[in-house]
């Protein structure tokens, strides 16, 4: 593209929502929409910080069916579960750590969170329902997860709140 004589800007991946906040600004200067996309970051910290989690809860975040797929608290799925008032369960430097099931079963989360993202979301659930009786689900669309905006990443964050209040 470059070769073309195009402008080419290149983004990282972010890793938490601070990275996703500053490619946020970094795109709207460059579309020339700077003032709105500040807006629009002031907004989502605002409501972040007015956001008041209630007593920790246990999330398992899923990723794939098998192997077991999980995020851990090193990947941009723990900053959605923390802003949410929850504690992942999977604890490690590894983003996406493949796990088993008895160590979801011993960790016993509260909530699990599972992604369209090609597994069989309902046969997942009754499988979690057989090992764990009193879990809660919250199905997460795997584009918003994967590919968040700021926007997105609020709607994500109150989608596993909601489920924390509504045992």
């Amino acid at each position: 593209l470059k070769r073309l004589g195009l402008h080419v800007v290149y983004f990282d991946r972010p890793q938490n929502l601070n990275g996703l906040l500053r490619n946020f600004l970094n795109l709207s200067h460059l579309v020339a929409r700077s003032r709105q996309g500040a807006a629009i970051v002031a907004e989502v910290e605002r409501a972040l910080a007015r956001s008041r989690p209630a007593p920790v809860y246990k999330v398992l975040w899923q990723v794939e069916a098998e192997p077991l797929m999980v995020a851990s608290t090193a990947s941009f799925a723990n900053d959605i579960i923390r802003l949410a008032g929850g504690r992942n369960i999977v604890d490690t430097e590894l983003p996406y750590p493949r796990i088993n099931v008895e160590e979801v079963i011993v960790k016993s989360p509260d909530v699990i969170v599972l992604m369209d993202m090609g597994y069989n979301v309902a046969g997942q659930r009754k499988r979690w329902q057989e090992y764990l009786k009193d879990v809660r689900f919250v199905v997460m669309d795997s584009y918003i997860t994967g590919s968040p905006n700021p926007v997105t990443f609020m709607r994500a964050v109150r989608e596993l709140e909601g489920a924390r209040a509504h045992p």
